[in-house]
């Protein structure tokens, strides 16, 4: 499995070899100090040495490593076909997923399957680090693919569905098309610098993208927009009543106190409305 950057075969190595125990791995917030400091030993020699800096720093490298990756690792014409893939209660097709990867070009594609691998087996230690291949997708889920803000999250559930799956499935799904080592580390993994250098090493893929859903899928789609926006519409109707009952109260108030100072002033002798 060549072709994996050097950064992410150091960082989940240690890990593997420092942090599977490490309960919240991933999760835990990092130092961001120490990962700037380890980023820039990365920029300026294409290496780093992690003696005395915490598993969750290390672990921390990796996530924004992929989160700036030039083009995402997956990127966002892939998730119809994932949600294609779901079954509804029956969870994803096995053999679907498998045959979507191997869409991807070969750089992805290799270190799609190591990072997977990585996760699998962090994973095989969730008794002692909490982390679930539910709770492994959730953390990668937006340093993976390029959905922000509300688009992350209308596909959020396939994206969590589909990396959950790949993480526990891993044998099965990547053994389907692939019959080499599936445990090993890359034998010649990409230099740092090389990868810096090659903006296009992650060449983009076209996908070709199949928009007549199952009905389950599409209907599914329909009532989540739907939800989403039954939810603007009653929060816009929310904050039209906040603005409108306070315009209401304010002019109430004005009015009485216009009412009250009128009347005070009528009926008091001109030296009592200095007290007033």
């Amino acid at each position: 499995m060549d072709g994996v950057p050097k950064l992410v075969v150091k960082v989940t190595q240690y890990v593997e070899d420092h942090g599977l125990d490490y309960e919240g791995i991933y999760r835990v917030n990092p130092n961001m100090r120490i990962i700037d400091q380890l980023r820039a030993q990365f920029d300026k020699t294409g290496d780093a040495n992690f003696s005395d800096v915490d598993v969750a720093s290390v672990a921390g490298l990796l996530k924004m490593f992929l989160r700036d990756l030039p083009t995402p690792l997956l990127p966002k014409e892939m998730m119809k076909d994932i949600a294609q893939s779901s079954q509804g209660d029956k969870g994803m097709d096995v053999k679907l997923l498998a045959n979507l990867v191997t869409r991807l070009s070969r750089m992805k594609y290799n270190l799609l399957k190591y990072l997977i691998r990585h996760l699998h087996i962090v994973s095989r230690h969730e008794k002692e680090n909490k982390m679930t291949p539910a709770n492994l997708a959730i953390v990668f889920g937006p340093n993976i693919f390029s959905l922000e803000g509300m688009e992350y999250l209308y596909w959020q559930k396939y994206t969590l569905e589909f990396l959950c799956v790949l993480i526990s499935k891993y044998k099965e799904i990547f053994s389907e098309v692939h019959k080499g080592n599936l445990e090993g580390r890359p034998a010649y993994p990409i230099p740092y610098k090389e990868y810096m250098a090659e903006k296009n090493i992650y060449e983009p893929v076209t996908f070709s993208v199949c928009h007549d859903y199952p009905t389950a899928a599409k209907e599914e789609e329909e009532e989540v927009f739907g939800g989403w926006l039954y939810l603007k519409v009653q929060i816009l109707y929310v904050h039209i009543c906040i603005c409108v009952h306070m315009y209401v109260c304010t002019y109430i108030c004005t009015c009485v106190v216009s009412t009250v100072y009128s009347t005070i002033r009528v009926g008091c002798p001109d030296w009592t409305l200095q007290l007033v």
